[in-house]
C-alpha cells in the first residue's frame, strides 16, 4: 500500500514497505547520505552499508521490524525509516534517514508523523 504525503513546505512524497526488491535502490541512496547522517542513522561510523544491513532493511521475516521507503514524485527514493518494536509491540524505536540533497523539506518530519500513526495503528504505545 503506498500512502501520499505533503510537507508543511508543499513537498510531496510517495512511502510505502520496503520489499527485497528494493536492495538496490536501497543500497544506492545511501551513497546520497551524508557521513553524519550514517554515523547517527547506525549508531556508528559506517562508510558503507553491508549487503547484510541492506537484507535487514528490505527483506525483514522479524513481524515486529517494518521499513518503510519514501519517494520523491518523479521516483526517486528519498528517505528510509525504520520502526523496530519489542517482542510485545508496546514499544518501539524509530530511525530515519534522509538524502542529503532533499533535507529541510520537512520530510522527516512529515515521514517520523507517518511513522507513528503506523505504530498506534499496531498497537504500539510508545515510540522514541
Amino acid at each position: 500500500m503506498k500512502t501520499m504525503l505533503t510537507t508543511h513546505t508543499g513537498f510531496r512524497f510517495e512511502v510505502r514497505r520496503a520489499r527485497p526488491d528494493d536492495e538496490p535502490i536501497v543500497a544506492e541512496f545511501f551513497t546520497h547520505v551524508t557521513p553524519e547522517d550514517l554515523r547517527f542513522r547506525f549508531l556508528g561510523a559506517v562508510k558503507e552499508i553491508s549487503h547484510e544491513r541492506l537484507v535487514a532493511m528490505t527483506r525483514s521475516d522479524d513481524p515486529h521490524v517494518h521499513n518503510f521507503l519514501a519517494f520523491s514524485t518523479d521516483g526517486m527514493l528519498i528517505a528510509v525509516a525504520t520502526l523496530a518494536a519489542d517482542p510485545a509491540d508496546r514499544r518501539g524505536e524509530v530511525a530515519i534517514c534522509i538524502r542529503e540533497d532533499r533535507k529541510h523539506l520537512g520530510v522527516s518530519w512529515e515521514l517520523l508523523g507517518y511513522v507513528a500513526r503506523y505504530a498506534d495503528d499496531h498497537g504500539i504505545e510508545t515510540i522514541e
